[in-house]
């Protein structure tokens, strides 16, 4: 039996965030940058409350900070149980401000196309069979401990479950750390450049996709067609607020001169099945519009179709194609 609730029950997508959630971001980067100078002043410390502080931001979902230099340094000094119980209950703050913070972004409409993704949704589905286990499993083994609270925050586990997980997970892992670092005494030096070595590591695999996707989407502004009057239809998941090359109050003949200097268009509709929510109407828009010759594809989710806008040299087949490696089920409507 699953632990969490239904696809269905999960919260319903929001528009926007709440001040609640800007003001924890805000405490959260100021931490972060706290933890920071700290960390460049004085590597040394040997105060449990400066282990406290740091695993506050080492262990937020999307964090810089290695955690693994520092207990082991501190293992060398410090009770190990002490030291695990005070990172373990900084990890607590972590998972609270994540939870709070990383929920609501989740669940914003304008993000929901993440959920028809093919990959998210086999994770998902293979998360749901045991989310605690899967959380603690994470939480203790050198697996990415990333991935797993990215399903967790989108499936809204509760937060109650999700920081036992956490308590249950990290406890043991830092008090192993602690004790490998009171066994082996690993010079300062020698944990420093580990600490250093893993800020480099994240910058050099971080950096670069951050910059891709950034590019990607001031690419996708740029090129993104500009309202051009009125549109139509309730569909959930729309390219565009009018059909392109259409003047809003034109007549035919306008719209004939238009398109006798380019490749004729022509309307077209899909039956599309699979559909579930409307992250899945998003992913069949943007697989349809990935197509060379689509100008533009209306998916509604309460109808179960797709409304195309195309060249006249695409076909059926190519559009049903794009659908379908995209995890859906597309056929020419009657």
């Amino acid at each position: 039996m699953r632990e969490e609730p239904a696809m269905e029950e999960r919260p319903e997508p929001i528009e926007r965030l709440g001040p609640a959630v800007w003001i924890t971001g805000a405490v959260m980067l100021a931490l972060g940058i706290a933890t920071s100078v700290l960390m460049l002043g004085e590597f040394r410390s040997r105060s449990y409350l400066y282990l406290f502080f740091y695993s506050i931001p080492s262990n937020a979902a999307i964090s810089v900070f290695p955690h693994e230099p520092v207990l082991l340094f501190f293992g060398k000094f410090a009770d190990p149980w002490i030291a695990a119980a005070v990172a373990t209950a900084g990890t607590l703050v972590a998972g609270w401000m994540d939870h709070s913070v990383f929920v609501p972004v989740l669940q914003l409409r304008a993000l929901q196309s993440y959920r028809g993704n093919r990959l998210y949704r086999k994770a998902i589905d293979l998360y749901r069979r045991s989310p605690f286990l899967a959380l603690v499993l994470a939480g203790f083994t050198p697996l990415p401990f990333f991935p797993f609270k990215f399903l967790s925050f989108s499936d809204a586990y509760p937060m109650p479950r999700y920081l036992a997980a956490l308590a249950v997970s990290r406890f043991p892992r830092y008090l192993l750390l602690l004790w490998v670092g009171r066994v082996l005494e690993i010079p300062t030096w020698i944990l420093a450049v580990l600490f250093l070595s893993g800020l480099a590591v994240y910058g050099w695999r971080a950096g670069p996709a951050l910059w891709r996707r950034m590019q990607r989407a001031v690419e996708r502004r740029r090129d993104a067609p500009r309202p051009r009057g009125g549109g139509s239809g309730t569909s959930v998941a729309r390219g565009g607020s009018g059909h392109r090359g259409r003047p809003a109050g034109g007549s035919e003949d306008t719209v004939s001169e238009n398109t006798t200097s380019r490749t004729t268009m022509s309307d077209m509709r899909l039956d599309i099945e699979g559909m579930k929510c409307d992250g899945c109407a998003t992913a069949v828009r943007q697989a349809l519009e990935g197509v060379e010759g689509v100008e533009r594809a209306d998916v509604s989710l309460d109808e179960g179709t797709a409304v195309l806008v195309v060249a006249g040299s695409v076909s059926a087949g190519t559009l049903t194609a794009a659908v379908e490696e995209a995890g859906y089920s597309a056929s020419p409507a009657a």
